[in-house]
């Protein structure tokens, strides 16, 4: 009597593990089920963000067939392969002829590796949008100040990299990164003179300017009270820090506040567009 009274029991017990079981395995599988969409969903943003990089590479490529004066320069911003054209190659001689001293025998590997690493950095093709969006603004503004020493075009090319790097700062949610693709974009669909998308990136001084104040935004910080406080104590003596003129305390450099305010000044020296970090 009492094995038939645990028999029921048992096959109860069996019902519930199986019933157990079975819910921890749909479970396990939406939940395999929604990361499987998530993967596919950021998927579709990096191929649709790719797809802009490879869209100026072909429009370049497409360019310089037709007009080969502009050859250099998009090779020099990285959207042309090192080995696809005349400048590189001509470079190349260069770099070949220079592997030997005045006297023409004696080999130079000093001179070689010198001139090899110029013609790399030179036409080293970029590896993604916003590089490129880098070189091409880094480019178009010393160009626009003369190829004066106010800018340095490689500090200002990595100062943009790094700000399309930060995911911290957003704007409206956004980083810069999405931001300046929804510039480019939106210059393409709104501007009726601009057919590509790579003569927004490339030519457009109000695109420019944009990424230029998105950079210097970043860079921007004001100095706050206790940086006024640090800088006006930092020698020991607080009255050194008055003004002769009652013009007030000496304020502290802090952050970039003057990278940010250069930037600002550039853009607007070059480009007729001044717009406050």
């Amino acid at each position: 009597m009492q094995k038939k009274s645990l028999l029921p029991s048992f096959v109860g017990h069996i019902k519930s593990s199986l019933s157990r079981s079975s819910l921890s395995s749909s479970t396990s599988t939406a939940k395999a089920s929604d990361e499987a969409r998530d993967k596919a969903e950021d998927a579709a943003v990096a191929h649709s963000q790719d797809e802009m990089f490879h869209r100026l590479r072909r429009e370049a490529t497409a360019v310089v067939r037709n007009e080969p004066i502009l050859t250099t320069l998009l090779a020099k911003v990285g959207l042309l392969d090192a080995s696809s054209h005349p400048a590189a190659i001509a470079s190349s001689n260069v770099k070949r002829s220079v592997t030997f001293s005045h006297r023409g025998r004696v080999p130079s590997s000093r001179a070689a590796a010198t001139a090899a690493a110029i013609v790399d950095a030179a036409f080293e093709p970029a590896s993604s949008f916003e590089e490129a969006v880098s070189r091409i603004v880094a480019h178009r503004l010393s160009s626009c100040s003369g190829g004066t020493e106010n800018i340095c075009p490689k500090f200002l090319r990595h100062l943009l990299e790094e700000s399309f790097r930060d995911g911290n700062s957003l704007e409206m949610g956004h980083t810069m990164s999405h931001a300046v693709r929804e510039d480019a974009m939106a210059v393409l669909r709104r501007d009726p003179a601009v057919e590509t998308l790579l003569e927004a990136v490339l030519f457009m001084k109000g695109f420019h300017s944009l990424v230029l104040h998105r950079a210097a935004r970043r860079a921007w910080r004001p100095a706050t009270k206790a940086d006024n406080i640090e800088g006006i104590v930092a020698d020991g003596d607080a009255e050194q820090a008055t003004d002769g003129g009652g013009g007030g305390r000496e304020q502290s450099v802090s952050g970039q506040r003057f990278v940010a305010l250069l930037l600002q000044s550039q853009a607007s020296s070059a480009f007729g567009v001044d717009i406050h970090p």
